[in-house]
C-alpha cells in the first residue's frame, strides 16, 4: 500500500512535469522513486513557453498503480501557468461541467515562485484530487468546461480540446481507471405488499414473499 507522505510526492511530482523540457503530450510511463509504484501522465506543455495551451502552460493527469496488484494509488490533475505579474489558485475546488453536469475536482494544494526565462517569470502550479467518480464522468464526457478559481486574478474558464479529452479517456483505459469507477446505485426496489387471509388478518406463517437487493459497495475514493 502507497503510504508515504502524499503531499510532498505530488509536490515533486508537480515540480517534476512543470520544469521538464517543454513538448508535445503523449501518455507516458515511469518507475518513480517510490518504491513499487509505476506513474502514468498524460501532460500537455507548450512546444515553447510563448504558445500554451489555450490559456495554461501546463495541463496534466498523474495516475499512480501499485505494481504487485495493480491497484490505482492515486490520481492527480495539475494546472501550470507562467505569466509577467502573480497568479495564485484559490484554494476551492475546480468545477467542471460535463455534458451540463457539474462535478467537483477536489483541491489538494498550490504553489508559486519566480524565476527568469527569456524575462522574469512567475510560475504557479496547483493540484486537484480525481476521484472515482469523477473518472467515470470524464470517461463518458463529449464536452468539458472547467471553472478554476484564482485568489488575486479573474477565475479562468477553460473549455477542454478534444484532444486532451481523449488522451484523458485512453490514459483511464490504459491505467484499468475507469474499471476502478464504482458501480451506480440501483434503484430501490419496491416493498412487497403484506398478503390477507379470508378474515383480513395478516398472514403470519411465513409463506409471505421477500426480497433482498445485491450490495453495491462504492470503490474507496483512492483519489484523495
Amino acid at each position: 500500500m502507497f503510504t508515504r507522505k502524499p503531499i510532498v510526492f505530488v509536490s515533486i511530482i508537480m515540480l517534476v512535469f512543470f520544469f521538464a523540457i517543454p513538448g508535445q503530450s503523449e501518455i507516458n510511463v515511469c518507475d518513480v522513486n517510490w518504491p513499487g509504484i509505476t506513474t502514468y501522465t498524460s501532460g500537455f506543455f507548450p512546444e515553447t513557453w510563448r504558445f500554451p495551451i489555450d490559456v495554461w502552460d501546463a495541463v496534466e493527469v498523474n495516475i499512480h498503480v501499485n505494481q504487485d496488484d495493480g491497484d490505482i494509488e492515486n490520481k492527480w490533475f495539475g494546472l501550470g501557468l507562467v505569466e509577467a505579474e502573480w497568479h495564485f489558485f484559490d484554494s476551492r475546488d475546480v468545477e467542471m461541467n460535463v455534458d451540463g453536469d457539474i462535478i467537483n475536482i477536489t483541491y489538494v494544494l498550490s504553489d508559486s515562485r519566480e524565476y527568469e526565462r527569456d524575462d522574469l517569470s512567475y510560475n504557479t502550479w496547483a493540484t486537484y484530487s480525481l476521484s472515482s467518480e469523477n473518472v467515470q464522468k470524464i470517461y463518458g464526457a463529449e464536452e468539458i468546461t472547467i471553472l478554476v478559481y484564482l485568489s488575486n486574478q479573474p477565475n479562468i474558464t477553460w473549455d477542454v480540446p478534444d484532444y486532451v479529452l481523449s488522451e484523458w479517456k485512453e490514459l483511464f483505459e490504459m491505467t484499468g481507471a475507469i474499471a476502478d469507477a464504482p458501480d451506480p446505485e440501483p434503484d430501490p426496489e419496491p416493498e412487497p405488499e403484506p398478503e390477507n387471509d379470508e378474515n383480513g388478518e395478516d398472514d403470519d406463517n411465513g409463506s409471505g414473499s421477500s426480497s433482498s437487493s445485491g450490495c453495491f459497495i462504492g470503490i474507496m475514493n483512492l483519489g484523495q
